[in-house]
């Protein structure tokens, strides 16, 4: 009943109450969770309509290839690999932190530190941490645009053989119209489904991510209650990811709804 009413107890550790501590790390999580869905979901329907369109092509062959490997190779090894190559081989991004040394952290009011430039027009604070999240949330991206690109290369596969496709191409309406009207609503879908497991995961497995790119995070946070034993942390830690399932799949549901006309059609039969 307690955590109902937002008493989440008081950690062991930081000697604060947990719902302070939530509030304290949970932005810059989900602020980083959040931009890594920008550059992932474009990326992933990109790559994915492109493969499907073009089936057994060189290009297809290489999406292939990529979301074999992109799926089986663990995102701490993504992030390895990116700290030696863009921070200390080329040097072209920084690879630490939220915001470099000397520049002034900008007022909190959200917790999310782009909103927080935004609101406060620091555009040096508001570009530097853009910068800081790049690497960071690439890594969290590479796994998530591998899976979803194949999902959608998969349903554009075989909806190409759906007769409406081929009745429509038939009657030569032309191809970007076919792809954008008929065909790629209904590919989404599969692609649309895992997206809610994949959020979740990433508001939940944020943690290596944070602890290699010291990015002072949620998941940091739920890692470092586990490690230090503090319960009330732990739980809070567990019960929000929880929520954060349950809410991105009611969120795919609607958007589901909206891509496949079928189930308001029985929506408003029932």
């Amino acid at each position: 009943m307690n955590a109902l009413r937002g008493d989440l107890g008081e950690s062991i550790v930081s000697k604060r109450p947990v719902s302070q501590d939530v509030l304290t790390f949970f932005p810059a999580s989900f602020e980083l969770v959040m931009f890594s869905t920008i550059i992932s979901v474009p990326l992933a329907i990109l790559i994915g309509a492109l493969a499907g369109r073009r089936a057994n092509s060189i290009f297809d062959n290489i999406v292939r290839v990529f979301s074999y490997v992109g799926i089986a190779v663990p995102t701490f090894v993504w992030a390895v690999l990116a700290l030696y190559l863009f921070g200390y081989l080329w040097k072209v991004l920084p690879i630490m932190g939220q915001l470099s040394v000397g520049i002034r952290r900008p007022p909190v009011r959200t917790g999310m530190m782009s909103i927080d430039a935004l609101l406060a027009g620091r555009w040096d604070a508001f570009v530097d941490h853009l910068k800081h999240m790049i690497l960071p949330a690439l890594c969290m991206s590479v796994g998530r645009i591998a899976q979803e690109a194949r999902l959608l290369r998969a349903g554009i596969i075989e909806n190409l053989k759906k007769d409406y496709i081929v009745a429509a191409i038939s009657y030569g309406i032309p191809e970007r119209r076919v792809m954008m009207t008929y065909l790629l609503k209904p590919s989404l879908i599969p692609m649309v489904s895992i997206m809610a497991l994949d959020l979740a995961s990433s508001m939940g497995g944020s943690f290596i991510i944070e602890t290699i790119f010291n990015w002072p995070g949620f998941g940091r946070y739920g890692m470092w209650a586990m490690l230090n034993k503090d319960l009330n942390a732990v739980v809070a830690s567990v019960m929000i990811v929880g929520i954060f399932f349950a809410l991105f799949n009611i969120l795919v549901d609607v958007i589901i709804a909206y891509l496949d006309p079928r189930i308001r059609v029985m929506e408003r039969a029932s």
